[in-house]
């Protein structure tokens, strides 16, 4: 379970992962003082990463999550998501989103600092 802005109304919606990485969300519909939650269907078919590696975070400044994969040795990959879907046609990141650290680089995955992470 994971609590975001999907749709940039600056109120957390409800999301779901499931172990293949799909999304399904609620969206938050808060007004005079009562919760009300619109059920919003699947908004992310996943990128074949497991449901323990996603993540969220608005990278882009849109106001909306985006869809994040922590990889196991601690690599982020990004995809925007474009009206609310993952883009299904393609499993191209972000262009320019981080990836770090990278191949290479000599740190514990587990030190690195990343909202939602199961525990090491």
């Amino acid at each position: 379970m994971h609590l975001t802005d999907l749709n940039g109304d600056l109120r957390a919606d409800y999301l779901l992962v499931d172990s293949a990485g799909r999304v399904w969300a609620w969206l938050n519909g808060y007004s005079d003082n009562r919760f009300t939650w619109r059920f919003d269907g699947m908004v992310a078919s996943g990128v074949g990463a497991s449901g323990t590696q996603v993540r969220f975070a608005d990278l882009n400044g849109d106001r909306r999550a985006d869809y994040l994969v922590e990889t196991p040795d601690g690599q982020i990959k990004a995809w925007t998501f474009h009206g609310y879907v993952v883009n299904q046609q393609s499993d191209t990141p972000m262009p320019d989103a981080p990836n770090t650290p990278g191949s290479g680089v000599g740190i514990d995955p587990c030190l690195l600092e990343v909202a939602n992470r199961q525990d090491c």
